[in-house]
């Protein structure tokens, strides 16, 4: 499954739907369900749209507090043909390399705001 929390749901303004009840019963925890949520990756001024036609791996539990802000599923990542190498602390999606963040700022907490999720 495909995780977001809460608060970056509700900073970005994004509205979501109460989870069914047989989804409850699965995921005790889960707020909601965002449906068909479209991501965008920007990496030196290029912004990439990694979602599109394949809307249901863009389906998003939220989570009031999961262990990250976002967290891909393994449907959505084999879709997406990444390619996680923790070695030279890099990901590629559709053959874009993103690098890993090393040192997280005070300032990255004020950006999520001009993420392009939507």
């Amino acid at each position: 499954e495909n995780i977001i929390r809460k608060s970056l749901v509700d900073k970005l303004g994004i509205k979501y739907n109460n989870p069914p009840k047989y989804f409850k019963k699965k995921m005790k925890d889960a707020l909601g369900i965002m449906e068909s949520l479209k991501l965008s990756f920007q990496f030196k001024d290029k912004d990439k749209l990694v979602s599109g036609s394949d809307e249901v791996f863009n389906d998003f539990v939220v989570y009031k507090e999961p262990k990250a802000d976002l967290v891909l599923g393994m449907q959505w990542l084999w879709l997406h043909e990444t390619k996680i190498d923790p070695y030279n602390e890099k990901i590629s999606i559709y053959g874009r390399v993103i690098p890993f963040y090393k040192n997280l700022s005070d300032d990255l907490e004020s950006d999520i705001s001009s993420l392009n999720i939507s």
